[in-house]
């Protein structure tokens, strides 16, 4: 399984964000060994409301800066998307008690692109605005 690896490439240049972001790295990571390793369900269960409780509360941090920015709603929606699906995985893992490969990638892809796609940008115009 691919793990996510923290760089500079990633730094949205906001101290805080880049902290939250490298946390989230560490949440998926968690999980993805979990699940590899075949650990006892209620850990896998644990790391999963972690990880989408954790989700909840940095969207919330970046929404305080992101606000500002014209394309804001959109934004947010990516947000409630991720924060929807980590709660479908939770209930998901609930009931069948496994995490699938697809799943981790998802979540794996779904961070990396949001980050360097959209947050980077989103932070670099900001910034040029005089906003941060």
């Amino acid at each position: 399984m691919e793990t996510l690896e923290w760089n500079d490439s990633y730094g949205v240049g906001v101290e805080e964000i880049d902290r939250q972001h490298q946390r989230l790295f560490e949440l998926v990571n968690i999980l993805g060994r979990a699940v590899a390793d075949g650990r006892e369900e209620d850990i896998i269960g644990h790391v999963l409301v972690d990880m989408a409780g954790y989700a909840e509360e940095h969207f919330k941090s970046e929404q305080l800066y992101l606000e500002k920015h014209a394309d804001f709603k959109d934004h947010f929606m990516a947000h409630w998307d991720f924060t929807k699906k980590c709660m479908e995985l939770v209930f998901a893992f609930r009931k069948d008690k496994k995490v699938s490969a697809d799943t981790l990638n998802y979540l794996i892809q779904w961070l990396k692109k949001h980050i360097l796609e959209v947050d980077r940008q989103f932070f670099k115009e900001l910034g040029e605005q005089g906003l941060l």
